[in-house]
């Protein structure tokens, strides 16, 4: 009869073998939480983002695009100016929002069959926000960006503390943790450097 340790050992493995590797992927995709975050531009033509900043950066471009890479796919309809506060720091937990507008990240590529740039990705995990509004009418367009030489705070609320309104995933789950983070403007744009 074999001993008890002999059916213990393998036990044991594959316990720790589970602890590793983390949870189900199932899991994993149904927790929405932010990954990461970046400033940076859209290259004009194509939408393809160029990062140059990241959290706490002392030197953002008044005109830079935020990118918010969550773990999950984001029903866009979620994302408002109550559930990702970008803006100013007033005091008292107050916040001044920043001007500007959510939007979808989508890639473009040249059709040369149709002689245009076509839509061929669209980030399901990533949201951007725009302080120069450049895809409004002319007239609802914030040239300026960002105020000039400025704190700015960031904040993606999080059941974790109790909010009430979170990004939501496209299985209807909400933000687990909050995210927050802040960054300074300088007094120069992207569009004058690159």
């Amino acid at each position: 009869m074999p001993s008890p340790r002999n059916f213990l050992v393998p036990l044991l493995l594959a316990a720790a073998a589970a602890l590793v590797a983390g949870p189900p992927p199932a899991a994993a995709e149904d927790e929405l939480v932010v990954r990461k975050f970046l400033l940076g531009y859209l290259e004009e033509d194509t939408g393809r983002f160029v990062a140059t900043g990241a959290r706490g950066t002392d030197n953002a471009f008044r005109d830079n695009v935020i990118l918010l890479v969550f773990s999950a796919p984001v029903d866009f309809g979620s994302v408002d100016h109550r559930t990702v506060r970008i803006g100013v720091p007033s005091g008292n937990g107050l916040l001044a929002d920043a001007g500007g507008s959510f939007i979808r990240h989508e890639v473009r590529k040249f059709n040369p069959a149709s002689g245009a740039w076509e839509v061929r990705k669209v980030y399901r995990n990533r949201i951007l926000f725009d302080p120069v509004n450049r895809t409004a009418p002319v007239a609802e367009r914030n040239p300026d960006g960002f105020p000039a030489s400025t704190l700015h705070s960031v904040t993606v609320p999080g059941l974790d503390r109790g909010a009430r309104e979170t990004v939501r995933g496209r299985r209807g789950q909400r933000n687990l943790r909050t995210f927050t983070t802040t960054f300074r403007t300088t007094t120069e744009y992207v569009e004058d450097r690159y």
